[in-house]
């Protein structure tokens, strides 16, 4: 299919039940591994909804009697690709004064590729951080990527470039701190000039960087 520029967007089903006759030992002795449920993808014809009849595979010494299935329906769409950048999301929950920053990740970017309907349901790739993973020390975290819509949740259907990448990371102190406002140009030219600014700041950081 992705040579013909095409890429499946939906299955009309994804299980069917089948009735197996043998002799009981046989029968007995099958384990789900032993049974295949395939469809031709040379038989697509077209983008849109194509019937595809379900090709049954089991052991030489048992039947099958039944089947709940006989073809499934399957929608094609075009084959795209979009990069996007790669956010990171920190799971659970952190205290104010001690929140998680990202010091570094190993990629970027990443690129999503699916079927176009699918792809563009996806608002955001996430490299999702476990909160226990997270310390005042530096550490390195493998995290999973997922491709998510805008309400968070994964969307099936599409394959990225990366499955994973590294993100170090760290709880970060905060500080507050005085602020002092200095002006470069002085001159107002007969211009009243009025200025607004808050005494203090709260900066976020490693430790070792706001001491």
């Amino acid at each position: 299919l992705e040579e013909r520029g095409m890429a499946v967007y939906a299955v009309s089903d994804r299980t069917m039940n089948i009735g197996i006759t043998g002799n009981r030992s046989d029968v007995n002795g099958l384990e789900i591994e032993d049974i295949r449920a395939t469809v031709d993808m040379e038989d697509i014809v077209d983008y849109g909804e194509n019937r595809l009849k379900i090709h049954l595979e089991v052991p030489e010494k048992v039947e099958v009697d039944s089947q709940s299935l006989k073809e499934v329906v399957v929608t094609i769409d075009q084959l795209v690709f979009e990069e996007m950048e790669i956010e990171v999301r920190y799971e659970g929950e952190f205290s104010i004064d001690s929140e998680p920053i990202t010091i570094e990740q190993s990629d970027r970017v990443v690129s999503v590729k699916g079927a176009a309907k699918a792809v563009n349901g996806v608002k955001r790739v996430e490299a999702v951080v476990p909160n226990d993973a997270v310390t005042k020390k530096t550490t390195t975290e493998a995290c999973i990527l997922r491709a998510v819509d805008k309400n968070g949740t994964p969307i099936e259907g599409v394959a990225l470039s990366k499955e994973k990448i590294y993100v170090t990371s760290a709880l970060a102190d905060t500080k507050q701190v005085p602020l002092e406002l200095k002006l470069i140009d002085s001159d107002t030219q007969g211009v009243e000039r009025q200025i607004s600014a808050p005494e203090t700041i709260i900066l976020k950081g490693l430790q070792e960087d706001l001491e």
